[in-house]
Formats: C-alpha cells, structure tokens, sequence
C-alpha cells in the first residue's frame, strides 16, 4: 500500500502506526546485564589505577563496547519520545480542524501535572494556503533552499495576513504556523509538485513538476 492509499485509508494508516510503534518496543534493548558488568569493569579499571597498573587494552576496549550498547537504551528512549510528541501534535492538528477545544485533564481535575494549552482557539491559516506560500517561496528561491530560509520567505509575503491562532507558540518553533507549514511541503510532495531531498534539512520542487502552470496558478498570492 503506497502513500496515497494511506492517506486516503485512515484504517490502514493507524494501524501501521500501531504495528511501528509496537515494533519499535518489541526491539527495546534489555541493558540490565551489560549495565551491571559496566559497574565491574569500571571498578577493576579504578582499582588497576590506584595500583598504578597498567590497564590493558582489552579491559578499556570491553568498557567503551558496553557503553556503546547501553547507549542503545538512550537512543530507544529518544525515538519514542520524538514519536509520542509527534503524534500528539498531530492529534492537536486533528482536533483544530474538528474544532474541538484543547485537551484538558477530565479524569482528575486536582492533576498537578501540566496540561498543554493554547494562547488561543483563534483561525488558522489552512494548509491549503500554506501550501501555496511555502510552492511561492521555494520558487524564488530556486526550487531548492533550508526550510529555515523557505519559512523566513514565506513570512516576508505571508506577515500582514496572518490569523490570530496562526502566531499561538510551539514547542519547537516561535509560532505554530512554522510547523504547519512543514506539513504543507509533506502535501506537495504528495501533489507531485515537491521532492524529498537527500540533503537533510532541505526543501526542494520537482523539477519534472510543470512548474510554469503551476507558478502562474499561484501568481495572486
């Protein structure tokens, strides 16, 4: 099943996200065993220094590959925790077009932990739009630049027509309607009309996309 039957499949795309994530835990390295020789390889290595022993290479070598294993453990925790923040932003995007009010704490009203809220429940600006901006953007820019440079474009051309909930705060950016715009590049390399570049942090159009039409489709932005 490619992409686009994805999408159109919201089914079938929840459950390969299910299978991912049950997959990712499955493969959740077990630690225990090489954390407790890390203790009792370090401990010889202190003692061979207090005795002024030479350390064999060995023994440093069996250090350093152990702490490369338990490393794995900290990488695991790291792809869950980009997975779990990406998908409660997605579920805020879904929640925003269904017009649905921001998550709150409803099982336990004397929670002290933190509930994440917006500054606002004011418009955004759709994707749809976005998408234009960020195809305007990287067009004067070349077909191909930063996202960061596409995104200091699109704000150039996109400042004055800005909705009150586009400029709410997020996490990872001064205004949630940088992040949307990510999602908007993801629709035109859906269209066809974008690549996924090879070069990390890069945006770029497709250069077999007849960008002429589609430029003078969008010349009234």
């Amino acid at each position: 099943m490619d992409e686009q039957e994805l999408i159109q499949n919201p089914e079938a795309l929840l459950a390969l996200v299910q299978q991912a994530v049950q997959h990712l835990i499955e493969q959740r390295p077990d630690t225990a065993a090489q954390e407790a020789q890390l203790r009792a390889v370090a401990k010889a290595i202190t003692e061979l220094e207090k005795l002024n022993v030479p350390i064999p290479n060995s023994l440093r070598q069996t250090k350093m590959t152990l702490i490369a294993e338990i490393g794995q453990q900290d990488q695991f925790v790291e792809q869950i925790k980009i997975l779990g923040e990406g998908l409660t932003d997605v579920l805020e995007i879904i929640e925003t077009c269904l017009g649905h009010p921001p998550n709150e704490d409803k099982n336990d009203k004397a929670s002290t932990k933190p509930i994440r809220r917006r500054r606002s429940n004011g418009l955004r600006t759709p994707h749809a739009i976005l998408k234009d901006y960020v195809f305007a953007a990287l067009t004067d820019l070349g077909g191909s630049a930063k996202s960061s440079e596409v995104l200091d474009r699109v704000e150039e051309s996109f400042k004055d027509k800005l909705l009150p909930g586009d400029i709410d705060p997020h996490k990872s950016y001064a205004a949630i309607w940088r992040y949307n715009a990510h999602w908007a590049y993801q629709k035109l390399i859906h269209e066809g009309i974008a690549n996924r570049s090879p070069r990390r942090g890069y945006w770029e159009l497709n250069p077999d996309y007849d960008s002429d039409n589609k430029k003078q489709a969008y010349s009234s932005i």
